[in-house]
């Protein structure tokens, strides 16, 4: 039995006979390339009880081409009888996940919320200072023949008063004339009525801030009367053109050079404002106070001059 051990070539590769006089045995694992050739991918020498593993490749991806070449693991993920699946995230932190949801809930029904009250606080504001400019007609309080509106300051007192004297003032094609809220104002006539946007509706608030000695008081839009107004202060000597044509009053150089002061001042103010053009200025537009004061008035309002004159044109 000594004299049994050989290793010979055979037919099939290297022969080895062990000690016993059993063949030691070596197995080929074959298998096809990514070009479907066949190919010899490793061999496996068993010599007794030791085992020697021999690749024939150089990489381990050429075996592996059919799974992006990586190698399975030696254990599946959940085992092999599939049991053993490691718990997920939900699973792992299922009450942190609904703590995190209900509070991002809380925060989406409050931004959303928000929101809401912000846009409705915004319409309630925006409503609140339209009612600013926008003027019931029933708020307008038409002047009897006979009744004088006047100041709770003696008549004999050099300052003028804040409420002048309407009486006797006749309405006139393009003006009407009323109290609104104990004070004299004057209504300018439009023959149209045109939608207001909220642009509009901005603008009219922000005429609604300007104070300035050289330009008349904006008071509002009445869109509900008959006719739709615009609606303005009243100065007791009406406008410059009212004066010219009463030849009332003399009027030196310096008279008249105070006058054209005024409006250009007033027109100042108004090309440096939001406004940026009064558009219609006319002597009829240039109105005086009781103390010879000039203001600039209808100004702001080309939308509904604008509509005005496509009335007289059709």
């Amino acid at each position: 039995m000594e004299n049994i051990r050989m290793e010979f070539e055979g037919a099939s590769g290297t022969v080895i006979i062990g000690e016993n006089g059993t063949r030691s045995p070596t197995f080929y694992i074959n298998g096809l390339s990514e070009n479907k050739e066949a190919i010899v991918m490793a061999s496996i020498f068993v010599n007794g009880t030791n085992t020697t593993f021999n690749p024939r490749y150089k990489n381990e991806k050429e075996i592996w081409f059919t799974r992006n070449g990586v190698r399975p693991p030696a254990v599946p993920k959940c085992g092999f009888e599939g049991k053993q699946c490691p718990p997920d995230f939900i699973t792992t932190y299922l009450l942190w996940v609904i703590i995190a949801g209900v509070i991002l809930l809380i925060c989406i029904l409050g931004c959303i919320a928000g929101f809401i009250v912000a846009v409705l606080n915004k319409r309630a504001e925006t409503a609140r200072l339209n009612e600013l400019w926008q003027i019931p007609f029933t708020s307008l309080e038409v002047v009897a023949n006979k009744e004088k509106t006047t100041s709770h300051r003696s008549l004999q007192s050099s300052v003028a008063s804040n409420k002048f004297s309407v009486d006797g003032k006749c309405e006139s094609r393009n003006y009407a004339y009323f109290l609104y809220q104990n004070e004299p104002i004057a209504a300018l006539k439009h023959e149209i009525r045109i939608n207001l946007d909220a642009k509009d509706g901005a603008a009219f608030r922000m005429m609604r801030q300007i104070e300035n000695e050289n330009v008349n008081r904006f008071v509002g839009i009445c869109m509900d009367g008959p006719q739709m107004l615009s609606v303005w202060r009243y100065c007791s000597r009406g406008s410059i053109n009212d004066v010219i044509m009463k030849g009332a009053i003399i009027m030196d150089n310096f008279f008249v050079v105070s006058l054209l002061k005024d409006i250009a001042n007033g027109i100042s103010f108004i090309h440096h404002s939001f406004l940026e053009c009064h558009g219609y200025i006319t002597a009829k537009c240039c109105v005086v106070s009781d103390r010879w004061q000039v203001k600039v008035s209808d100004y702001g309002i080309d939308k509904l001059r604008i509509a005005d004159k496509r009335t007289h044109r059709g």
